[in-house]
């Protein structure tokens, strides 16, 4: 059957098993700008089973000294990295600010693994495995990270990827619809 998705997060599957009907990203066709302040959100997924290692990242981004915007929906114009756990809705609105994301996935959940993973491939952020209980080492790789992804080259080629990103996905859907009825 055919099935819009995500160009950029379709999995495998998805495309083997269906007439998919790739999209760009559902947002604003213009990137925005994000500041250049060393500031991070940390987007808590609500009652995500990430929501407790979004929690651990955010500790440990605080304790490596970066000002941290916490919970579902943080400004994202305001910050210049975001925690996340990587739907394509908390993707979609870093895509959309320009925010370069730190993917954080659910443990076990086989999108979400994706998801990071394609995170890390375009070149718009990196990536975290979640698996036990979240470790000091794992906070250490958490502040590393965000260290890295500050550091202006880094911070450069992420902004970079995000902008080269296809969008307008909403109007390609809208008129893929329209074409059909």
């Amino acid at each position: 059957p055919p099935m819009v998705c995500l160009a950029d997060l379709a999995m495998p599957d998805v495309l083997a098993r269906t007439a998919a009907v790739p999209l760009a990203w559902m947002c604003s066709e213009q990137p925005a700008s994000s500041p250049v302040l060393a500031r991070v959100a940390a987007l808590d997924g609500a009652d995500s089973p990430a929501a407790a290692w979004i929690a651990a990242a955010a500790d440990a981004a605080i304790e490596a000294g970066f000002a941290v915007a916490r919970g579902p929906r943080p400004d994202l114009e305001s910050v210049t990295v975001a925690i996340v756990r990587p739907g394509a809705g908390a993707l979609g609105d870093c895509v959309e600010h320009g925010v370069p994301v730190l993917a954080v996935p659910e443990p076990g959940s086989r999108e979400m693994a994706h998801n990071a993973a394609r995170v890390a491939a375009m070149g718009i952020g990196r990536a975290l495995p979640a698996e036990g209980p979240p470790t000091l080492a794992w906070q250490q790789a958490v502040a590393d990270a965000l260290r890295t992804m500050h550091e202006p080259p880094v911070r450069g080629a992420h902004r970079a990827s995000l902008a080269s990103l296809r969008r307008g996905g909403l109007r390609e859907a809208a008129e893929w619809l329209m074409a059909r009825i």
